[in-house]
C-alpha cells in the first residue's frame, strides 16, 4: 500500500505548474514540484522508511532556498511555498531493481550496465511475472518463484554477424533477450520488454548491420546481397515479429557449435525472401526463412545441402515456367475470341450490306459457312491443345516428383507446387468456360445467318449444339 501512495503522491507532485518526473534504474526524479502539506511529507517518510529497509534507499529533499533537508525532521511550514527538487534513490543491491513506473523501465532496458547487473526487476503495477535468462520481472513485494539456472552455452553474436554502425547494436550476451519463463497472462510489462527485446535480436540474425545517414540496414547474404531497411521507432511491428525472431535466435546461438552454419544457412534463404521493399523485421517472410533453414541445415547435416539447393532453385524455375505457361493460354484465349469476333463482325457487314453490292445470296451463304467452320475448328484445336498440355503437366510432375524431389515432404511439395499451379490452372478454367460461352453465341450468330429462321430453326439448333458440346467435352479430355 505505501508503494501505491507512493505512485499518486507522484502523479500529483508531477502535476504542478512546472514540475517534471523522470525515472531511471538508479532513481526517481520530481523536479520543480512544491510540498505544501504535511500529509504528502508523511507518505513520503513513510516511503523513505520502506526504501531503507528494502536494502539502502532514500527520499533525498532540496528546496531552492533551504538546500539539502533531513526529510526526517522536515516540517511543511519549513518549505511552504518553496520549489522543491525531490530524488527518490531505489534501494538497488545484489541485481535487484526497483521502478515505480513502466517509463522508467523502458529507459532502464537500453542502458548496458543495468542489463548485466540485473537479476530481479521490480515494478511498481500487476501483472503475472516472467523471466529472461539473466532476470526475473516481479511486481513489487513478490519474489522470484525459482532461481534461473546458469546458462553459458548460447554463442557470442558478435563473433558472427559483423557490426559496421560503429555504435555497438549487435548484443555481445542474448540471455537477458531470451525468454526463459513465459507468463501465462500478457501484460504492458511483458509487451514493453518483447519490443526491446525483438529490436535486441534483430541485430544478431543477419550477416551484417550498416547505416546509412539515419538510416539501418540489415544485410543478408547469399546468392546475393540483400540491403534490407529496418523499420522506424514505430513498436507494433517489433511487437508482432517477437515469436519468430526469438526463435531465430534460440535457434541459431543455443548452440555454439554450429551457430556459423546456421547463420549462413538462414541468411542465404532471407536474401531468397526478400525481394521487394519490406522493412525489417516481416514476421511472414523470417517465418519462410527460418522453416527452409532448418530443413536445409537438416540436409546439411546428411552431407546433401549442395543437391538440395540445386534442386529447389530448379523446382521453383519450373513451377515458375508452368505458371507462365498458363497465363499465355489465357491471353491466347482472350486473343483468339477478339480475333474471331471481328470476323464474325465483317461477315454481319457482308451480310446485312445494301442489295446492290457485289455480293450474291449464294456467295454470303458459303463465305458465312467457311467463316463458321474456321471459327468452330479454331476453337477446338485450341483448347484440345491446351487440355493436353494440362494433362502432360499433370502426368509429369507426378511422375518426376519421387525421383527429383522425394526429399521434400509432401505437405510442404503441396505448398510449394501443386497448390500454385492448381490455382493457375483454376483461372485457366474459369476463363475459358466464359470465352466459350462467348463463341457459342458469336457461332449461333454465325449460323442463323445460314439457317433460315423458320419452324426448323430449333432443330438444327439442337442438333449443332449437341454436336458442339460433344467437340468441347473431347477437347478438354
Amino acid at each position: 500500500m505505501i508503494i501505491d501512495d507512493a505512485k499518486e503522491i507522484f502523479t500529483r507532485l508531477a502535476d504542478v505548474s512546472g514540475a517534471s518526473l523522470s525515472e531511471d534504474h538508479n532513481s526517481l526524479k520530481i523536479n520543480g514540484t512544491k510540498i505544501n502539506n504535511n500529509d504528502t511529507l508523511r507518505r513520503l517518510k513513510e516511503l523513505n522508511t520502506t526504501l531503507s529497509a528494502l536494502g539502502g534507499g532514500a527520499v533525498l529533499v532540496v528546496g531552492a532556498t533551504s538546500g539539502n533537508c533531513d526529510i526526517s525532521d522536515l516540517d511543511a511550514s519549513d518549505i511552504a511555498d518553496e520549489k522543491i527538487w525531490l530524488s527518490i534513490n531505489k534501494p538497488n543491491k545484489n541485481g535487484s531493481y526497483y521502478f515505480f513506473t513502466i517509463e522508467g523501465l523502458k529507459i532502464a532496458l537500453t542502458n548496458a550496465s543495468f542489463i548485466q547487473d540485473a537479476h530481479n526487476i521490480f515494478i511498481s503495477c500487476d501483472f503475472d511475472p516472467f523471466a529472461s535468462y539473466s532476470a526475473w520481472y516481479l511486481p513489487w513485494e513478490k519474489s522470484a518463484p525459482y532461481k534461473i539456472p546458469e546458462w553459458s552455452g548460447f554463442d557470442n553474436p558478435l563473433k558472427i554477424t559483423r557490426d559496421l554502425t560503429a555504435t555497438g547494436k549487435i548484443p555481445n550476451d542474448l540471455r537477458p533477450w531470451l525468454l526463459y519463463h513465459a507468463p501465462e497472462y500478457s501484460s504492458n510489462v511483458l509487451e514493453l520488454w518483447k519490443v526491446k527485446s525483438c529490436r535486441k535480436l534483430c541485430y544478431a540474425i543477419p550477416s551484417e548491420i550498416e547505416t546509412q545517414g539515419d538510416a539501418i540496414f540489415a544485410c543478408s547474404k547469399g546468392d546475393r546481397l540483400r540491403k534490407i531497411e529496418f523499420h522506424s521507432d514505430s513498436e507494433n511491428p517489433w511487437y508482432d515479429a517477437f515469436d519468430v525472431v526469438h526463435d531465430c535466435a534460440i535457434w541459431l546461438y543455443s548452440s555454439k557449435q554450429e551457430s556459423e552454419s546456421k547463420h549462413s544457412f538462414l541468411n542465404c534463404h532471407l536474401s531468397l525472401e526478400w525481394n521487394d521493399s519490406t522493412l525489417w523485421p516481416d514476421k511472414d517472410k523470417i517465418t519462410t526463412a527460418l522453416t527452409n533453414a532448418r530443413q536445409a541445415y537438416s540436409l546439411h547435416l546428411k552431407g546433401v545441402s549442395k543437391e538440395y539447393f540445386a534442386q529447389l532453385v530448379g523446382l521453383k524455375k519450373t513451377l515458375q515456367d508452368d505458371v507462365d505457361r498458363f497465363h499465355n493460354n489465357v491471353q491466347k484465349l482472350t486473343n483468339a475470341l477478339w480475333r474471331d469476333f471481328i470476323i464474325a463482325l465483317a461477315v454481319a457487314v457482308i451480310k446485312f450490306s445494301p442489295k446492290d453490292t457485289n455480293f450474291s445470296h449464294s456467295a454470303v451463304i458459303i463465305i458465312v459457312t467457311i467463316i463458321l467452320i474456321y471459327v468452330s475448328v479454331s476453337l477446338i484445336v485450341m483448347l484440345y491443345s491446351n487440355a493436353k498440355f494440362i494433362k502432360i503437366t499433370k502426368l509429369n510432375r507426378e511422375k518426376w516428383h519421387k525421383r527429383l524431389y522425394g526429399f521434400i515432404e509432401e505437405n510442404e511439395y503441396q505448398e510449394l507446387v501443386t497448390k500454385p499451379l492448381e490455382k493457375a490452372i483454376n483461372t485457366y478454367k474459369d476463363v475459358r468456360a466464359v470465352v466459350f460461352m462467348l463463341y457459342v453465341l458469336i457461332l449461333l450468330f454465325l449460323l442463323n445467318m445460314i439457317v433460315p429462321i423458320d419452324l426448323n430453326l430449333k432443330f438444327y439448333l439442337d442438333i449443332y449444339n449437341r454436336i458442339f458440346l460433344w467437340l468441347f467435352a473431347v477437347s478438354c479430355g
